[in-house]
């Protein structure tokens, strides 16, 4: 069992401040991406970037076809997928990363609208969890929407839903789970 650092550690700084998605591929453990997200001035980005834990460096990769913040993101298999989000409009867009040609494509759009929804990966399947689908007063929901990457569609409440509805939440998949907190 490793030991647990007593104080934070210092790491590189982001190029510029930048609040955003973080999103980390489960086979490669030491690099994560940043997706989309909000710059200083209340600015909506496009921006993709990765961090490499081992070297400390952030690269600037290709930019999301359009800005999004709120974004729900998962990665899996070689490709980092981005749904909804929004920039003063709430969006039902649902972009796909190739991690290896470094190159954007546009996916068949959500069954609805939806930010601040969480996103995980297992077994050909896509679960976009939870977020809102309204703006004012950011209304959470529990459905469970399901993306079949054999079939390229969308199941609106394809899965089960959350026992809580919840939107703008912390999560983290590890395995066949994910973790909404």
């Amino acid at each position: 069992q490793a030991a647990q650092p007593e104080v934070w550690l210092e790491a590189t700084p982001l190029p510029e401040p930048l609040a955003a998605n973080l999103v980390q591929c489960p086979d490669d453990p030491n690099g994560y991406y940043m997706v989309g997200g909000i710059l200083t001035g209340n600015v909506t980005t496009d921006q993709l970037s990765y961090y490499d834990v081992a070297d400390g460096n952030w690269t600037t990769l290709a930019p999301m076809p359009a800005a999004r913040r709120a974004v729900a993101a998962t990665c899996y298999q070689g490709r980092i997928y981005v749904a909804g989000g929004v920039d003063y409009y709430i969006y039902d867009n649902f972009y796909i990363y190739d991690i290896g040609s470094n190159t954007w494509a546009t996916g068949p759009n959500l069954p609805d609208i939806v930010w601040g929804a969480a996103m995980g990966a297992w077994d050909g399947k896509l679960y976009l969890v939870g977020g809102t689908r309204i703006g004012d007063p950011y209304t959470p929901e529990s459905r469970v929407d399901v993306f079949e990457l054999a079939s390229w569609e969308w199941i609106a409440g394809g899965g089960q839903d959350m026992p809580t509805a919840a939107s703008f939440f912390g999560n983290v998949q590890t395995g066949q789970y994910l973790y909404a907190v």
